[in-house]
């Protein structure tokens, strides 16, 4: 009897072993779908930052695929891609639609709903609860300055306004020669009048007076050729701006029907606990199931350098909402401890102030919520265009890569550059996948 308890105790400890396993990583099925979407015989070649997305989120707990919906998201996935070579060639609305319902119906078998942000058109997906899991803004034009918004006319006003003064234009080249006749006409008829007495002479001579001085008669029977064309103006902008009306409506219903056109992800202001003991007390492997990823949005660790006097709360995202309150990191890239690229962003005149003054060797201190990182530097470059090749985001090797827009100061312009900070791994704890 006693044999029999300790083979079934034994028997249920090796089961929740293998279910905490098994719990955070990659599972076969997982594993499949990333494995097809990476093989040479894939039809598209798919970014690595988005693929680096998803397997964000395939590592997390409440992520698993069944086995037998791994050959339809690939599936789904291919002829959604293909859609969208063909629509960037072509952009009709067949390909559009092949392209949005391929992508939503392998975003369903994920646990995944499409979106689309029309602010930067682009479309994302966020996950059961409402946050960004697939992000497809680029990260590093985050980071550049925000332009104060300017209130801008709306471009139909704008071809209708234009119409309106170029009818006016047309009507004073029509009328000015015959509006000139008019006036010699008067002018020689003042001077034939010879039999008129002094007194009709003299109110000639003041007429021809006004005349020359453009007093406000002279203005009053130029503006009379204006009024056709003003009115005629404003009777096709009136008429063009109903037709608009009209249209926009039509659109923006179907627009909607078809796909939302407001971005509705979440922003999470919650902060996960941090690390509660020290850097002598931490293992040096952690299990990934023990690890819990941050959600979109969520401050999840303290970045720090005495040197420079750089202190920055870091978020899990890297859009203009993050970026306000801290530094970003891009979700494409991988948390410390994974041996893999970290891609985080600030901007140089809050968080990331201090950085130009960064000098190879300065050491970095990164705080998450599961361990205490050492980072030291090791390069710095200032690039001007082609940002993405500035970072690999397929390394093998752990590196922390930090950017802020360039140059410094409020005075320099656009800062059309970027400064990227280069730091290899010092300390901290190895994630065991």
């Amino acid at each position: 009897m006693k044999r029999i308890i300790i083979t079934l105790i034994t028997a249920l400890m090796m089961f929740s072993m293998t279910v905490m396993v098994s719990a955070g990583e990659l599972d076969k099925n997982e594993k499949e779908v990333l494995n097809q979407l990476t093989n040479k015989n894939f039809p598209v070649k798919i970014e690595n930052r988005y693929l680096n997305q998803l397997e964000n989120y395939l590592i997390r707990d409440d992520v698993s695929v069944a086995k037998e919906d791994v050959e339809d998201v690939v599936s789904y996935l291919r002829e959604a891609l293909l859609a969208q070579k063909a629509y960037k060639q072509n952009k009709s609305i067949d390909n559009f639609k092949k392209m949005y319902i391929n992508a939503e119906k392998a975003g369903s078998l994920l646990h995944l709903i499409l979106e689309y942000d029309s602010s930067v058109g682009k479309f994302y997906a966020l996950d059961s609860e409402g946050y960004i899991v697939i992000d497809t803004v680029n990260p590093i034009k985050n980071t550049g300055e925000e332009k104060v918004a300017e209130k801008e006319w709306n471009f139909s006003v704008e071809i209708f306004f234009a119409i309106a003064v170029g009818l006016c234009v047309i009507g004073l080249l029509a009328n000015f020669r015959r509006w000139s006749r008019k006036l010699r006409s008067k002018h020689q008829k003042e001077y034939d009048d010879e039999e008129d007495d002094e007194l009709e002479v003299a109110s000639r001579k003041t007429r021809r007076a006004r005349r020359q001085t453009f007093t406000y008669v002279n203005f009053k029977e130029i503006l009379k050729y204006f009024y056709v064309p003003i009115i005629m103006g404003l009777i096709v902008i009136g008429i063009g701006y109903a037709a608009f009306l009209s249209t926009s409506e039509m659109w923006g219903s179907a627009s909607k029907n078809f796909l939302n056109t407001q971005p509705i992800y979440l922003t999470n202001d919650s902060e996960a606990q941090p690390f509660k003991g020290d850097e002598k007390s931490q293992r040096e492997e952690l299990r990934l199931h023990g690890i819990t990823i941050p959600k979109f949005s969520q401050r999840y660790g303290e970045l720090a350098c005495k040197d420079l006097k750089l202190d920055a709360p870091v978020y899990w995202g890297d859009r203009p909402e993050q970026l306000a309150k801290g530094a970003g990191h891009y979700i494409g890239s991988f948390l410390p401890g994974y041996g893999k690229t970290i891609l985080i962003g600030a901007h140089n005149t809050t968080y990331f102030a201090n950085l130009e003054k960064v000098k190879t060797g300065d050491e970095f201190k990164f705080t998450t919520t599961y361990g205490i990182f050492r980072y030291k530097v090791v390069d710095t470059k200032i690039v001007d265009k082609d940002f993405d090749k500035a970072y690999d985001l397929t390394a093998d090797k752990e590196q922390l890569v930090l950017y802020t827009c360039y140059p410094y100061g409020t005075l320099n312009g656009t800062k059309n550059q970027r400064m990227f900070v280069y730091l290899d791994r010092v300390s901290g704890p190895s994630i065991k996948k």
